[in-house]
């Protein structure tokens, strides 16, 4: 979407008025640029299922034909405009056209192929968890006959942590006897049809909070740490969060660390990790300029949005940010700033509708006595 923006929309498009309208005409080379990635999709999938069928299976799956989902998370969730929703009725009729060579027949609809919610991205790693856990099922050993002679089986779900790239996802079991506020809405997987009746019982609190991803979160702490006066002097940024020592120029583009301990930052807009937070944090976006709440959070966050997407991006009179490794400080920055913020971080409409304006009110207003999964390829990639 942004390669198909910058394109038809024109160079800095993130900071100026454009009328959608007019792009309208281009949505046939959206199809276009859709149907490569597509493609390499549909040639793995039929290499899968080549490999994994035999000749019978082939016959009849190839004769009741595939349903298939493709999902989107947060990167997609916030575009504004329509190009979003242009782009998933363009996946879904590649879905629902396959190359016929094959002979496999994919199917999908409008529920089945979409950009899912935060609660729902939540719910999918929630129970992908606890199935690879095995605590999911009527494992004899969780399971008695009752006195009616019905089977009875105890719940022994974990939660999850699950931190992407631009968002993170919390959901646990709730502890039996938890009074919840009004406002939060608790889930019960077999009402929702996420699981049969014949499982335990469970109901979940799942919630899900943009910019606190590992790119999004560390691009956000980055902007407001080094807009303090007190970690801001003279141009150099203290950040308690680094090692004593180092040193980078003040951005929050991505780090290199070389092996001789110096580093460089990436300079490219793209690899920037305020730009999911600075493209949101727009005047030209609906829900910013229409909005007043939604644009305090962002001014709350030292971004402006009327100012050009460079200049939103950018750290205010700061050219270097040094290490002083005081992790103590560290720890109480992190929790001012993204933990329990003054105000609910910038695209949280989501997370707010559900009862929960940060992740310190999420274990203020519920408990659990399950165990925890902290879980995210992102978070690992940045170890």
């Amino acid at each position: 979407l942004e390669e198909w923006l910058d394109t038809y929309a024109g160079k800095d498009w993130e900071s100026r008025p454009v009328d959608a309208r007019l792009l309208f005409q281009y949505v046939p080379q959206m199809h276009e640029g859709a149907k490569k990635p597509m493609q390499l999709l549909e040639e793995d999938t039929v290499a899968i299922l080549d490999s994994q069928l035999n000749e019978k299976q082939k016959v009849q799956v190839k004769a009741l034909g595939i349903p298939a989902m493709l999902c989107s998370t947060a990167g997609v969730r916030d575009f504004h405009e329509w190009y979003r929703d242009a782009l998933f009725v363009l996946l879904r009729h590649l879905i629902n056209n396959p190359s016929p060579a094959h002979g496999y027949k994919f199917f999908t609809n409008p529920f089945w192929t979409r950009p899912i919610t935060g609660a729902e991205e939540g719910l999918f790693a929630f129970i992908t968890l606890n199935h690879l856990s095995r605590r999911l099922g009527e494992d004899p050993a969780r399971c008695m006959i009752d006195e009616y002679g019905v089977k009875q089986c105890r719940n022994d779900l974990a939660g999850v942590v699950e931190v992407g790239g631009a968002s993170a996802q919390i959901v646990f079991p709730l502890q039996e006897g938890t009074v919840l506020p009004s406002s939060v809405r608790a889930v019960n997987l077999q009402r929702e049809r996420l699981l049969p009746e014949r499982y335990p019982s469970a109901d979940v609190v799942s919630v899900s909070f943009m910019q606190l991803g590992m790119a999004s979160s560390a691009g956000l702490f980055l902007k407001e740490l080094c807009s303090n006066d007190e970690f801001l002097q003279g141009g150099i940024c203290s950040n308690p969060c680094l090692f004593k020592g180092f040193q980078q120029s003040c951005s929050a583009g991505e780090v290199e660390v070389r092996p001789d301990g110096s580093a460089s930052v990436n300079e490219d807009v793209r690899k920037n990790r305020l730009k999911p937070l600075a493209t949101y944090c727009s005047v030209n976006n609906p829900e910013i300029s229409f909005k007043v709440t939604n644009e305090m959070q962002c001014r709350e966050n030292s971004i402006d949005p009327t100012k050009p997407l460079a200049e939103r991006m950018k750290i205010e009179n700061c050219s270097i940010i040094e290490g002083t490794g005081n992790f103590d400080k560290c720890v109480s920055q992190v929790e001012s700033i993204l933990v329990a913020p003054k105000l609910p971080l910038p695209a949280n409409i989501e997370a707010a509708s559900s009862g929960f304006e940060s992740v310190d009110q999420v274990f203020r207003f519920a408990s659990s006595t399950a165990p925890m999964f902290i879980t995210g390829r992102e978070m690992l990639a940045s170890i």
